[in-house]
């Protein structure tokens, strides 16, 4: 019986430990913008960038568009329509 009780009272704090390692392991996850921005992503990239979207993951995929619509932006007038190609 008596070793019951210190592992009842152990109990919740190594419960309380394990929700904290958790949450601390979950914060980045939450914390990342790039799925807001997949449905604008998705509208408006071409079909190169949808490729690297599943080969390499959004991210990748995202810095890759982003770069892109910069390019585009600083390009004059035929060579942003065509990409640079």
């Amino acid at each position: 019986m008596p070793v019951l009780l210190p592992l009842a009272l152990a109990f919740p704090l190594v419960l309380l430990a394990l929700l904290a390692f958790m949450d601390w392991i979950e914060a980045p996850l939450r914390s990342d913008d790039s799925a807001r921005t997949l449905p604008a992503f998705l509208d408006t990239a071409g079909p190169d960038e949808i490729e690297d979207y599943v080969r390499d993951g959004l991210k990748a995929a995202l810095d890759r568009h982003w770069l892109r619509q910069r390019m585009r932006r600083l390009l004059p007038g035929r060579l942003a329509r065509t990409g640079g190609r």
